[in-house]
């Protein structure tokens, strides 16, 4: 497991990079859906909230800087079994699963990212919790951000 919560299903071990590029393939269908399947069958508490954030770097040094960083706090840090951290061109998308105390997120890993503070666009969040979510919001979540060349590390 990833932190003695009794789940060894999902664990910051089974990080796994994803680098989809054509969704005509079965190949990319077939682990987009597993994903999918995976987080949907997934016991969440009903506390924990889906987050998505995107964070503008300046230029593709500060994008691919911010990236590293991030991916060093995650793995460090991180206890939450979801995280997709997905580069678009110019701007980065940060998807997690969050306890969020007052709609504020209070993950150390991201916190410690003084470029995520620094450049994630300011934005109203709802409240949208991961055990509200089906397999269908799961799927097109993990195709948004692992199709269309995009590249993402996740869950």
């Amino acid at each position: 497991g990833d932190g003695g919560d009794g789940d060894d299903r999902l664990s910051t071990s089974d990080s796994a990079i994803y680098k989809i590029v054509d969704e005509s393939q079965v190949e990319s269908k077939n682990l987009i859906q597993r994903a999918a399947d995976q987080l949907t069958s997934h016991d969440w508490p009903g506390h924990v909230c889906y987050v998505s954030d995107v964070v503008v770097p300046p230029g593709r040094n500060g994008v691919v800087r911010f990236i590293d960083d991030l991916c060093r706090y995650a793995e460090f840090y991180r206890k939450q079994h979801f995280l997709v951290i997905s580069e678009h061109d110019d701007h980065v998308h940060v998807a997690h699963a969050c306890l969020q105390a007052n709609q504020a997120c209070r993950c150390i890993w991201l916190q410690r990212c003084g470029d995520f503070r620094k450049y994630r666009r300011k934005q109203l969040r709802g409240r949208v919790y991961a055990c509200n979510l089906g397999s269908g919001d799961w799927e097109a979540i993990m195709r948004y951000f692992c199709s269309n060349g995009r590249i993402a590390k996740g869950p």
